[in-house]
């Protein structure tokens, strides 16, 4: 066991945690983040991020999680790269285990993401890793001269689309939307599509996946006309949103139908000394500059929260009302 007692442990390198991180080192906190993956979580898969404030050309997702490394690194935030296994939050004194080592810390902020939803057609199991893929930082240029299937609808499909585009044959977008209608956050995005590549299916679902070895077909469903189609395709990119990664904490904090965790505005969970920030937790809006936000407004309460520890008062949690 580390004998070391941090102020707080954030679990999520991504935007959020590492927001928090910046402000909670910047504020003399002793600080660690322990991410399992890589710093910087989702923003990393976007290729061109349009709508982050300061950036009028836009920015690359890698790039700009860089710079948020960077500041979090020269603010004294400590980094472990180990997996979480459980959280005892019993004592004033928490425990965080994971699977090389326990870390002591007065609060935990859970920056822990989601994970991707999956459209649940026949066979996409089997064709997981072999054709259908959630990650176009890590599959895209294997799509050199294929064809592309994208299943998603709002910013995500958009944005890997036009990463996509570079390397494919060709693109589909399959979207359940009426015809022209995307979830995009930032319309711009549509017009800055290669239109020569691209096509849009729209009113359809994916029924079922094709292949022997590798991904080569896939059924969709007209939704108006119900009719059954084929297509053609070697790779499939699937992006209809994320279900939040609360495995750690859904037995003891409140949670809504969607599985986000409820928080009031201060990003307190019903957990004393436990705080929820970015998209694990419930909220109206999940992009880049949410997730900034609520690190910040996290990291401000933990200070005040820490003090109160250490001065041996007595803390009071959040009721988690819904």
């Amino acid at each position: 066991m580390n004998n070391t007692i941090y102020d707080v442990i954030i679990i999520g390198g991504g935007p959020a945690g590492l927001t928090t991180g910046i402000y909670c080192g910047r504020s003399g906190l002793k600080v660690l983040i322990i991410e399992e993956d890589l710093i910087g979580g989702l923003a990393n898969k976007s290729y061109h991020i349009g709508n982050y404030p300061g950036f009028p050309g836009g920015v690359n997702g890698v790039d700009l999680m860089d710079e948020f490394y960077e500041q979090a690194f020269h603010s004294s935030v400590q980094f472990q790269y180990e997996s979480v296994q459980c959280l005892h939050m019993n004592e004033s004194i928490k425990l965080v285990e994971t699977n090389n080592n326990a870390y002591k810390t007065c609060a935990v902020i859970l920056a822990t993401g989601g994970r991707p939803k999956r459209v649940g057609a026949i066979n996409e199991e089997h064709f997981i890793g072999k054709g259908i893929s959630f990650c176009t930082v890590c599959d895209g240029a294997d799509t050199k001269g294929k064809r592309v299937l994208v299943i998603g609808t709002g910013d995500s499909a958009v944005d890997q689309t036009t990463f996509l585009a570079q390397f494919a044959e060709s693109v589909v977008i399959s979207s359940i939307n009426p015809i022209g209608q995307m979830d995009c956050s930032d319309k711009d995005k549509l017009k800055m599509l290669p239109k020569d590549k691209i096509q849009f299916l729209w009113n359809t679902r994916v029924y079922k996946f094709l292949g022997e070895d590798h991904l080569t077909k896939a059924i969709l469903q007209d939704q108006n006309t119900k009719e059954y189609f084929e297509m053609i395709c070697d790779y499939c990119f699937e992006f209809i949103g994320f279900t939040p990664n609360t495995h750690l904490v859904k037995d003891f904090v409140h949670i809504d139908k969607e599985g986000g965790i409820i928080t009031n505005e201060k990003m307190e969970t019903s957990c004393p000394g436990l705080y929820a920030i970015g998209d694990v937790r419930k909220k109206v809006l999940k992009q880049l500059t949410t997730a900034t936000a609520d690190g910040a407004i996290a990291a401000n309460e933990v200070r005040k929260y820490v003090e109160q520890v250490n001065k041996g008062g007595r803390v009071v949690g959040w009721s988690g009302g819904q």
